[in-house]
C-alpha cells in the first residue's frame, strides 16, 4: 500500500499544518526538528537513513563493538544523528513531541488509529515481515589506525624510507554472521588480495605513501545485504 492509497482516507478538512510534509498523511508518532519542522517519527527517520548513507562521517574513536546490541532498531537510533531537514536542508536532528502527539490523538482520535495500524502495517512490510523474511541494522566501524617508524628521507641506495607502521581494519557488530571479509590493497603489496575468513578483520603493514584500500564483506548463508553495497572504500597510509 503506498502513500496515495492511505492519503485516500484522511480527510480534506485535516489543516495542512497536521499533515506530514513528507508522506502527506496525518502527523503519527510526530518528531519535530531543531529548526521547528515536524513529521512522521517514520519518515524523518528513514529520511535520516537515507542522508547518512550517502556520506561517510571521519573519527578518531576506536569504538569497542563488544557490548553493541544486534537488536537495535535503526529507524529509533536514526534520530539521534545529524541530518539535513527534509524541509528546509539544514542540518538537523528531531526529538520525539509527546504533546503534539496527544493533541492529534484527541483532534483525530478515530483518524489517529487508523494511521498507528497504516503504520504498523508498513513497518511491517518494510522490515520483511510480510514476504517472511526479517532486516536488522549492523554496524560496520571501518578506520585504520597508524604511527610514525621512521623519518622522511632516503637511505644510502636512494630509496625512499618506510614511514607509516599502518593497521587497516574492519568490525562488525555481527561478526557470527560474516562468512569472510576481502581486503583489497594497492598492487605493490603482495598478496594485494587477502581473505580474512575470521575476526580481528585487521591487515597490518609498513609503507610510505597514499591509496585506496576496497574491503568487501561477504555474510554467511541466509543472510545477504539489503542492498548489493557492501564494499567500503578508505585513503590509507602504506
Amino acid at each position: 500500500m503506498t502513500s496515495e492509497d492511505l492519503s485516500d482516507h484522511i480527510p480534506a478538512r485535516i489543516p495542512h499544518d497536521d499533515l506530514c510534509p513528507i508522506c502527506h498523511l496525518l502527523i503519527y508518532n510526530p518528531v519535530t526538528t531543531v529548526c521547528n519542522h515536524t513529521l512522521c517519527h517514520s519518515c524523518m527517520a528513514q529520511w535520516a537513513e537515507i542522508v547518512s548513507l550517502t556520506r561517510l562521517e571521519p573519527s578518531t574513536l576506536d569504538l569497542d563493538l563488544s557490548d553493541f546490541d544486534p537488536s537495535y532498531d535503526p529507524l529509533t537510533d536514526l534520530l539521534s544523528l545529524e541530518a539535513s531537514c527534509p524541509m528546509c536542508r539544514t542540518p538537523t536532528t528531531a526529538r520525539l513531541n509527546s504533546q503534539r502527539a496527544r493533541e492529534l490523538e484527541a483532534r483525530y482520535t478515530q483518524h489517529y488509529a487508523e494511521r498507528k495500524e497504516q503504520e504498523e502495517q508498513l513497518r511491517g512490510e518494510i522490515s520483511g515481515e510480510a514476504s517472511g523474511r526479517e532486516t536488522e541494522g549492523v554496524m560496520l566501524l571501518i578506520g585504520n589506525r597508524h604511527r610514525v617508524v621512521m623519518s622522511r628521507g632516503e637511505s644510502e641506495d636512494g630509496s625512499r624510507n618506510n614511514k607509516h607502521d599502518w593497521t587497516f581494519f574492519v568490525r562488525c557488530s555481527r561478526v557470527d554472521i560474516v562468512e569472510e571479509v576481502r581486503i583489497y590493497l594497492h598492487p605493490t603489496f603482495q598478496p594485494a588480495r587477502l581473505i580474512l575468513p575470521a575476526p580481528p578483520f585487521e591487515v597490518r603493514r609498513l609503507g610510505w605513501g597514499y591509496f585506496n584500500v576496497k574491503a568487501e564483506v561477504v555474510l554467511r548463508k541466509p543472510y545477504s545485504w539489503v542492498t548489493d553495497e557492501s564494499r567500503a572504500w578508505a585513503n590509507k597510509s602504506g
